[in-house]
């Protein structure tokens, strides 16, 4: 498992219009920027980090880099370190 795992459905060269999209934040309202891959998302307005509700990792079932995602996940790689560092960047404001 290399740390410079890149899901290939993360190819910005495929992704569709809906694939960015806002959500209103939980908290307060004001719509928030998703991407995708997002696991979490910070509010700009009250700072309150809520998940992506599209977050999809059915993936998981077809992919053939999916035995290298499940490890990374599993070691708390590709979103799990993406949510680790949010939450020590979060930890900071």
């Amino acid at each position: 498992m290399t740390a410079n795992l890149v899901c290939p459905g993360q190819n910005t060269l495929f992704w569709k219009p809906e694939d960015v999209f806002e959500t209103p934040c939980p908290a307060c309202g004001y719509n928030v920027e998703f991407f995708k891959g997002d696991p979490t998302r910070k509010c700009p307005e009250c700072g309150f980090r809520f998940p992506n509700p599209r977050l999809d990792m059915g993936c998981l079932e077809w992919c053939p880099y999916a035995d290298r995602c499940a490890a990374a996940l599993a070691d708390g790689g590709v979103v799990g370190r993406q949510i680790g560092e949010e939450e020590e960047e979060a930890k900071d404001d």
